[in-house]
């Protein structure tokens, strides 16, 4: 901003020498109409109007950016807001996956001290070839 301020500034200082060395009167005509001046009003008069109308032409591009600016910036407000569901969502998620690993590893601890072999609680004094009684 304050370059733009800087340059305006130089831009005036200029207009202002040419408007004092150029003093000289003129006629401007257009269709019907006549206009007399100094050289410097008229040159400086043409250049506020080229300036002007081509402000009124770029206009359009201007408006156009400035909504599709606004456009974006509520679909990146959305993103946003999805993206933190989400996140939320995920950690959710993580909590019920540690919860059900938990599960899962007690199970099956519980499943392999159910399969593993009983031992004896005392030795049969028969020996291995013969079989044992049956009631």
């Amino acid at each position: 901003m304050q370059i733009f301020i800087f340059l305006a500034l130089i831009i005036a200082i200029i207009a202002v020498i040419f408007a004092l060395q150029n003093t000289l009167i003129v006629t401007v005509s257009f269709i019907i109409w006549k206009f007399t001046g100094s050289l410097a009003l008229v040159l400086l008069l043409a250049l506020a109007v080229g300036a002007l109308i081509s402000f009124l032409a770029s206009l359009p591009a201007i408006v156009r950016g400035k909504w599709s600016l606004r456009s974006l910036r509520k679909q990146a407000s959305k993103l946003e807001s999805s993206i933190t569901e989400h996140k939320q969502r995920l950690t959710e998620l993580e909590s019920s996956l540690t919860e059900h690993k938990q599960r899962l590893e007690e199970a099956h601890l519980k499943l392999q001290t159910q399969s593993a072999p009983a031992q004896p609680a005392e030795t049969s004094a028969q020996p291995p070839d013969q079989p044992a009684p049956t009631a």
